[in-house]
């Protein structure tokens, strides 16, 4: 698969959409099915976004989220 893989991280409330905040999150995890790739991504990282792209196709250096592509230590 080629191409960016968009992820929703938001939350709904009352008909209005929301970014997660560090309060309410630690990580979003999101999984590429196609790609067979992980990310583990802090929510400093995205917020205040409401989406993301991930681009599992390209070297971890050139995506804006390659350095939580199985960054599973962020759990700890």
């Amino acid at each position: 698969m080629q191409g960016r893989v968009p992820h929703s991280s938001n939350r709904h409330s009352s008909g209005n959409t929301y970014g997660y905040t560090a309060a309410e999150i630690d990580v979003l995890v999101g999984y590429v099915v196609p790609e067979d790739a992980w990310y583990v991504i802090p929510v400093g990282a995205f917020s205040p976004r409401k989406s993301l792209r991930l681009y599992p196709h390209l070297v971890e250096k050139d995506e804006l989220y390659g350095e939580y592509r199985d960054a599973w230590q962020l759990l700890r």
